[in-house]
C-alpha cells in the first residue's frame, strides 16, 4: 500500500513505505492528512493548456457586524467570487467572512459531503515568534488543544452529536497545522453548526484537562514504542540541530503532564482566530447557507491574523549528522535518507515552482522506475517497492525516501552513486518528461474525491497559491531549472542516510556508523 500525503507546497508526493507509515495512518496524529492514492499511472494528453475565469457575486449581509474601533453599525457586504478550471472541468466558490474566515466551497455531487477546517497552527509554532514577540508554549499542546476542542461544557461529546446526525467526524494535528473534518451523506449544515461551533466554544477545565492528559500519555506511549515512529524520528533528527520537526508532535510524558487549562486558552486565544482558519468544502454545500451558518456561530468580531515564525528559523542548510545508526523492533533492515532543502519563504508562486522541481529530482532518483530502485528490484535487494515525499515550505524542506532492504551498505552505495551521477551530469530527457506526467498525475488526482479537492483547496489557501497556477508551474517547468536544483542538493553536507536495524543485530555493532 502507498500512502500519499499532500503538502503544503501544493502537490501530492509519496511517503514512507506501509511498515514505516503506520503512526502517520492515525488521523489525530498525522503531520498532513493522509490518503489512500493510486500510484504512478502514465497519462497521454499531458500538454493541454489550462485557463480559468472569475465572476464575482456580492451579498449584502442583513445585519450589522461589529467591527472593533467602529460602532457606527454599518452594512458589510461579503463578495462570492466564482472560479472556474475548465481543463479538470471543476468551479468552486470563495468569499472571506467578515470575521477573516477565508472560504472555499466547490458544489460537487458525490455521495458523500465533505468539510474541512484548517488552523494554521501546529507543533512547529508552539515556540514561536508570535506579532514579534516571543511565545513559548509546552512541547506537545497543539495536538493537546486538538483533543480538547470535542469537549463541550454541556458534558457531551462532540463526536455523539455528529453521530446522531450520520456524520463521520475526526481530526488531526501536524506539525505546520490542525485540521478538523467530517464526512456526511446527508445532514450536512447541521454537521458543519456543529464543528463550527464546537472550534469557537473551548471548555477546558482543571478536570477535564487531567483526564485528557492520561488518554494523550497512552496515545504517546504507543508511538514512543512503535518501530515506523522510531525511524521517522531517527530521520529527523539526524537532519534537525534544534527544530521542533525533531521531537514527537504529541510532545514528551513531561511536556505533556506540565500543560494547564491557562496554557490551553492561551494557545487557544493566539491561534484559533477565523482569520488564522481556511474552511474548505465539497459536496451539496451552498454558499448562502453556509454564509448563514457562519453569522451564527462565528465570533462578531473582525480579527488580525497573527504573523508567525517558528524560534529555529532559519534553519541551517547542511545535516546534523551525515549519517547514523538505529535499532528497532523490525525483522528486515531499513535504509532512510533525508535531502535536506532550503525553506522559502520568498512568493508563493517561485515555491511552488522550487516545489515542482524538486518532485521531478526525487522522482529521477527514487520512483519505482527509476534507476536506482529498477536496479534493487531486479538484483533481489529490496522485498517491496520503497516510497519517499516531498515537503518545501517556508519554515521547512526536504525529500524523504525510505526503503526495507537485505543489503543496507549496497543500497546506500548505489544512491551516493547515482546522486553524484545526477548531480555531475543531469537527468535524462525521458526521466525528465515522465517525472512531470507523474506529478501532473498526482495534481489530477486530487480531483477524484471531495476530500481531495477541499484538502487541495485548502493547502493553496495556506500556501497563498492559485489553484490554477500550479497547472501552469508543471508545464512551465525545465530540465535545467531541476538539474540546477540537483547541484545545490545533492552535495554530501545536505544528505543524511540512517540504518535501521533489528534490535537482535544490535550486539553485532559496537560502534555505530552507516
Amino acid at each position: 500500500m502507498t500512502i500519499r500525503r499532500r503538502s503544503r507546497a501544493g502537490i501530492c508526493g509519496k511517503f514512507w513505505p506501509e511498515a514505516l507509515c503506520l503512526p502517520k495512518m492515525f488521523p489525530r496524529r498525522s503531520s498532513i492528512c493522509t490518503r489512500k492514492m493510486f500510484s504512478e499511472w502514465p497519462i497521454r494528453s499531458f500538454w493541454t493548456v489550462c485557463f480559468c475565469f472569475t465572476a464575482r457575486k456580492t451579498v449584502r449581509r442583513k445585519r450589522p457586524f461589529e467591527h472593533p474601533g467602529d460602532a457606527t453599525g454599518e452594512i458589510m457586504s461579503v463578495s462570492f467570487q466564482e472560479t472556474a478550471l475548465p481543463f479538470v472541468e471543476e468551479r468552486y466558490t470563495s468569499f472571506v467572512h467578515p470575521s477573516g474566515l477565508r472560504v472555499f466551497l466547490s458544489r460537487k455531487d458525490f455521495h458523500s459531503s465533505y468539510a474541512l477546517l484548517t488552523v494554521d497552527f501546529g507543533s512547529l509554532y508552539e515556540k514561536s515568534l508570535v506579532n514579534g514577540s516571543p511565545l513559548s508554549l509546552p512541547d506537545g499542546i497543539a495536538h493537546f488543544l486538538e483533543h480538547k476542542m470535542f469537549d463541550n461544557p454541556d458534558g457531551e461529546d462532540v463526536f455523539l452529536k455528529f453521530s446522531r446526525l450520520g456524520a463521520s467526524a475526526n481530526a488531526y494535528t501536524g506539525t505546520d497545522r490542525t485540521c478538523y473534518f467530517f464526512s456526511a451523506s446527508e445532514n450536512i449544515e447541521e454537521s458543519l453548526e456543529v464543528m463550527m461551533k464546537s472550534l469557537f466554544s473551548p471548555y477546558f477545565t482543571k478536570a477535564n484537562v487531567k483526564k485528557e492528559k492520561g488518554i494523550i500519555l497512552q496515545e504517546l506511549k504507543m508511538y514512543l514504542d512503535d518501530p515506523g515512529e522510531t525511524i521517522s524520528r531517527a530521520l529527523m533528527r539526524a537532519m534537525y540541530e534544534k527544530s521542533r520537526l525533531r521531537e514527537d508532535i504529541c510532545g514528551s510524558i513531561s511536556s505533556v503532564k506540565s500543560i494547564s487549562d491557562r496554557e490551553l486558552f492561551e494557545a487557544h486565544n493566539t491561534f484559533y482566530l477565523p482569520s488564522n482558519m481556511i474552511l474548505s468544502l465539497c459536496g451539496h454545500f451552498d454558499p448562502d447557507r453556509v454564509l448563514a451558518i457562519l453569522d451564527r456561530t462565528l465570533p462578531q468580531t473582525l480579527f488580525t491574523r497573527p504573523e508567525k515564525k517558528p524560534l529555529e528559523d532559519p534553519l541551517p542548510p547542511q545535516c546534523r549528522k551525515r549519517s547514523d545508526r538505529v535499532y528497532a523492533d523490525i525483522t528486515t533492515p531499513v535504509v532512510a535518507i533525508g535531502i535536506k532543502g532550503t525553506p522559502q519563504n520568498a512568493l508563493s508562486e517561485d515555491r511552488l515552482k522550487r516545489f515542482n522541481a524538486m518532485s521531478v529530482l526525487a522522482s529521477a532518483l527514487f520512483s519505482s522506475w527509476g534507476e536506482l530502485v529498477t536496479g534493487l528490484t531486479k538484483d533481489n535487494l529490496i522485498p517491496s517497492d520503497p516510497s519517499y515525499e516531498v515537503v518545501h515550505t517556508g519554515a521547512f524542506s526536504h525529500i524523504l525516501f525510505s526503503a526495507d532492504t537485505y543489503e543496507p551498505k549496497e543500497l546506500i552505495g548505489r544512491f551516493d552513486r547515482l546522486a553524484e551521477k545526477i548531480s555531475r551530469q543531469g537527468i535524462s530527457e525521458e526521466a525528465f518528461q515522465r517525472g512531470k506526467k507523474v506529478l501532473y498525475a498526482d495534481y489530477l488526482s486530487e480531483f477524484n474525491s471531495a476530500e481531495g479537492i477541499a484538502s487541495l483547496l485548502a493547502s493553496d489557501a495556506l500556501e497563498g497559491i492559485d489553484t490554477a497556477k500550479s497547472t501552469e508551474s508543471i508545464l512551465a517547468l525545465r530540465k535545467e531549472e531541476v538539474e540546477c536544483l540537483a547541484k545545490d542538493l545533492l552535495t554530501n553536507s545536505r544528505i543524511c542516510r540512517v540504518t535501521v536495524w533489528p534490535l537482535g543485530e544490535k550486539s553485532k555493532h559496537p560502534q555505530k556508523g552507516a
